[in-house]
């Protein structure tokens, strides 16, 4: 995107958009700004399979260290 973040609005169009084209999975990251937010604040999201990542975590993993992305 080589013009900046784009609308709430936007997005969601781009979402319902999507679902008319049969898409179904998204991918997303924390590392990609506030999309798991705004995805959160989207009321299709049952109709997607979500694809997300987490930053590496250090060793040894514990379960606390990972909830706090998922939560």
């Amino acid at each position: 995107n080589n013009h900046g973040k784009i609308s709430i609005r936007l997005a969601h169009q781009i979402l319902d958009d999507a679902i008319q084209m049969n898409i179904n999975t998204l991918d997303t990251a924390t590392s990609y700004g506030d999309s798991q937010s705004l995805l959160g604040m989207y009321s299709g999201l049952s109709q997607f399979s979500i694809i997300t990542k987490i930053p590496e975590l250090e060793l040894p993993i514990k379960s606390c260290n990972i909830i706090k992305y998922i939560d």
